[in-house]
């Protein structure tokens, strides 16, 4: 059997797992980097020497030559050793816990949401370890005014998150191929700060790199050739403005505050020891319960968050009850259903609820035929701009957005209702229609409809 190139960064199969590391060590010419890979068979062999690396069983290709940096000597010689020799993998409650540890002794949340936020980056930052089994990762929006801690935060995301890379000045490029070749964790600060030019030129990598098959195509190499990077990875946006609408549906947003406790004055060290002990439990934890997270995915789990929400949420749910049983899970759960709360909007413009409800009010019986025309006087709407632009053509594009057909005769196109069929797309899409079958006096107000 052929299998898949290892991709560099974090590769995942359903029996198997690898992670990328740089590893320092001494040449003639001084301190030099090299690639080496990591298995979830407990191999460590160096991929050096081109495209392909040679493991106990096999030889296998890799996708792209790994990059090597300070910045992505990430886990120890020492933690690479341990898990070699098969030492007792770390659990995972208590990395969750050590995670949490370290956010609560340096940063100051909310006080009604302090502990549901330290679980939430915490879980967080483990998931950047295994987001490439996950359709999507949530992005996180650190939104708060100067002096909040939003950089510390930042810094302190990414010492510990997979290949975490803290951009101020980001150039597009870098991005991409930083992404591509590590699956590097990417940590916007000071996103304020961006030209209108930066901006454009990462909507795509951004709205793109939510999903796991987020590609941008660029030309690559002196020949110019077109070439498809693959762009997702976690990401998180700092600033005092917030993102765009697009972007923060996408997120999840936590805002910060500042603090005048001791807390404001303490330094994060990256290097201190209990932070690189953490760092290499977390690998550790990826490569040998990778396949606990693709059981969980097999079997989901039911949830009252649906579409967006539900993909957004399903990494951390997922993580919460792989590290922390149901207590954490339903922390967890608890902090999504308050967010989708928070966010929710009206799922349909003002004129198909109205029309909506209309529907229901006049369709007496399963079967009745109304035109587009028919239906305009019907349709109440408190908007002076929809007033005056309520037209029949507008009317039949709300019923084609809705699902509804017509029959095309020589007096025009008529339209077939069924009083289930009403009643099913308003449950769908939240539109509260009369209170009874016969309860036909009382309108929505439709003004608080963007």
């Amino acid at each position: 059997m052929t299998r898949h190139p290892i991709r560099p960064g974090l590769h995942f199969e359903k029996d198997f797992a690898a992670v990328t590391v740089s590893i320092q060590s001494a040449t003639s010419d001084g301190l030099a980097y090299q690639p080496a890979l990591v298995t979830s068979e407990r191999e460590y062999v160096s991929c050096d020497s081109g495209l392909s690396v040679k493991l106990a069983t096999e030889t296998r290709l890799l996708t792209g030559k790994p990059i090597c940096s300070p910045s992505l000597e990430r886990w120890s010689l020492e933690g690479i050793e341990d898990f070699c020799k098969h030492k007792r993998p770390p659990d995972g409650m208590t990395v969750v816990q050590a995670l949490k540890a370290v956010l609560l002794e340096q940063m100051t949340f909310p006080d009604d949401m302090e502990d549901e936020y330290a679980s939430l980056l915490a879980l967080w930052t483990v998931g950047t370890y295994f987001h490439p089994l996950f359709r999507a990762y949530p992005y996180l929006e650190l939104c708060a005014p100067r002096g909040s801690g939003k950089s510390k935060l930042q810094g302190i995301l990414c010492a510990l998150s997979h290949a975490g890379h803290l951009i101020v000045d980001p150039t597009e490029a870098a991005t991409f191929r930083l992404i591509e070749a590590a699956r590097s964790t990417i940590l916007f600060d000071e996103c304020e700060n961006w030209s209108k030019q930066a901006r454009g030129a990462f909507l795509q990598i951004i709205n793109s790199g939510y999903t796991q098959d987020g590609i941008v195509m660029r030309c690559d190499g002196e020949a110019h050739n077109l070439r498809a990077f693959m762009v997702y990875s976690p990401k998180t946006f700092a600033s005092i403005t917030g993102v765009d609408s697009v972007t923060a549906t996408r997120c999840i947003r936590l805002h910060l505050r500042r603090t005048h406790d001791e807390k404001g004055q303490r330094w994060f060290d990256p290097l201190a020891p209990e932070v690189l002990n953490l760092r290499d439990s977390l690998y550790y934890l990826c490569l040998s319960r990778f396949k606990d997270i693709l059981a969980s995915l097999a079997n989901p789990f039911t949830s009252k968050l649906n579409n967006r929400t539900y993909q957004l949420w399903l990494p951390l749910l997922t993580l919460a009850k792989l590290c922390g049983g149901k207590k954490l899970f339903a922390q967890i759960e608890a902090v999504a259903n308050f967010y989708a709360e928070q966010a929710r909007e009206p799922a349909l413009p003002q004129l198909d609820q109205a029309l909506l409800y209309a529907l229901w009010n006049t369709v007496a019986d399963d079967g009745s035929e109304y035109t587009a025309e028919a239906l305009v006087d019907k349709v109440v709407l408190t908007d002076s701009w929809e007033k005056q632009h309520l037209t029949p053509q507008r009317v039949g594009i709300a019923l084609a957005r809705l699902g509804f057909t017509y029959t095309h005769r020589s007096n025009g196109n008529f339209y077939s209702f069924q009083r289930d069929k009403i009643k099913a797309i308003a449950e769908a899409y939240d539109v509260a229609l009369a209170n009874s079958e016969t309860d036909t006096t009382t309108n929505p107000d439709w003004s608080k409809v963007k």
